[in-house]
């Protein structure tokens, strides 16, 4: 009894540079019930709801199975790194990575060019914003808009037809920007400056869906540095904060090129193991007192680097397969159905060896 008494005074004064590390030992930043809520909501389509939400720009999310829970740690030094006036992500390697629409495309798969979302005739974008409302069934000061999102897409399955789709597709973009934009808090914050864009008048996907999103999550990024700094821990809403750590670390190993839609969306390989094995090799070590893990260096490195530091000689002899490869394997296979297959990216998706 002793010797083992002795033992775990010996382990409890352990440094954290000595203990080992684990992808699993993060300090989780929460949101996972925003995750859990869209698998469970996707998991309840039927094949014609799947086909419908497929036919949206949004299609990468109907096929979400991912269940996520951010390392806070990681999440607050990403956004603190967030440039709001050059729109970039600041490495502190030798390259920082631009945050623009075709990011989008890259990493949601949405549209980057179409019409400006918010330019237009605004008694048309009013009348627009009228009638997503009557699909939803909203009214003033009610339900946010993810709840009342959802409870459309639930009941959908009663009913149909050719009009219940249309309400079906407004309701499925409706849930997903919540989801996204952080627009599901009860805080009277509305995000409906898009819903003209599906109202049914006009096809969803001639939008520009990637420019909009983007200066959205470049704004929520900004506000969520501002209380971070101030000592608040309030990170960016779920949707936001994984498109960025799958652009930072999808650019981070592998070339920052624009993709075709046509590709699978390189959101769908960033599960929670991914991310944590990620984070876990980008950290530098420990500073400070106490200690505290300081991030943007590590064993990640940019693969095809361009004239840029080649990999550590320690991994220079590991195959590192990039995107590109993956990918056009990976649309290969999906091309069949002529439709993003999920089981082909896990297949073929294998970036670096940790």
């Amino acid at each position: 009894m002793e010797n083992e008494q002795a033992s775990w005074k010996k382990r409890s004064r352990r440094s954290p540079r000595d203990a080992p590390p684990s992808a699993s030992a993060v300090r989780p930043g929460g949101h996972s019930e925003a995750f859990d809520d869209l698998i469970e909501l996707v998991a309840s389509f039927n094949e014609h709801q799947l086909a419908l939400a497929r036919t949206t720009p949004f299609a990468v999310f109907s096929e979400w199975t991912n269940k996520i829970r951010f390392d806070l740690n990681f999440s607050k030094w990403l956004v603190t790194h967030v440039d709001f006036i050059d729109r970039c992500i600041l490495t502190g390697r030798e390259f920082n990575i631009p945050v623009d629409a075709r990011c989008a495309t890259r990493i949601i798969g949405l549209p980057s060019s179409g019409v400006d979302i918010i330019s237009g005739d605004i008694s048309q974008r009013e009348a627009g914003r009228l009638t997503v409302r009557e699909f939803l069934g909203i009214k003033v000061n009610d339900a946010p808009s993810m709840t009342a999102a959802k409870n459309v897409l639930l009941r959908h399955r009663e009913k149909p037809d050719s009009d219940d789709d249309i309400i079906f597709k407004a309701a499925f973009v409706v849930y997903v920007m919540a989801f996204l934009t952080g627009s599901y808090e009860v805080d009277g914050s509305q995000d409906d400056q898009f819903w003209h864009a599906v109202d049914g008048s006009t096809p969803i996907d001639s939008f520009n869906w990637g420019a909009y999103l983007v200066n959205s999550f470049v704004q929520l990024c900004s506000k969520s540095a501002t209380s971070i700094k101030s000592g608040i821990s309030k990170l960016p809403p779920p949707g936001c904060n994984l498109f960025f750590q799958a652009l930072y670390f999808d650019s981070i190993v592998c070339p920052s090129v624009g993709k075709p839609r046509s590709t699978v969306p390189t959101i769908l390989i960033y599960n929670q193991d991914r991310i944590a094995r990620m984070i876990m090799a980008d950290t530098k070590g420990l500073e400070g007192i106490p200690p505290k893990r300081v991030f943007g260096g590590g064993k990640l490195v940019k693969n095809e680097t361009g004239g840029k530091k080649p990999a550590h000689p320690a991994i220079q002899h590991k195959q590192v397969r990039t995107r590109n490869i993956v990918l056009e394997e990976a649309h290969t296979e999906a091309d069949v159905s002529e439709a993003v297959s999920v089981q082909a990216c896990f297949k073929f998706s294998v970036y670096v060896e940790f």
